[in-house]
């Protein structure tokens, strides 16, 4: 077993999340933004962040 191969990548899924969470961010807040304008970007940001707190 190679270990040299894991250390420099010793957490791929997290970084597939990360990946997915800002895509799914953006996701919404290009949906909001085409219905409501740009003053609903601030909500999703807000609503967000408060729901990961």
């Amino acid at each position: 077993m190679d270990t040299s191969s894991t250390s420099s990548r010793p957490r791929p899924w997290l970084a597939a999340a990360i990946a997915v969470a800002i895509a799914a961010m953006f996701a919404a807040a290009l949906a909001g933004w085409a219905v409501h304008g740009t003053s609903i970007l601030f909500t999703y940001a807000q609503d967000g962040l408060a729901w990961c707190l």
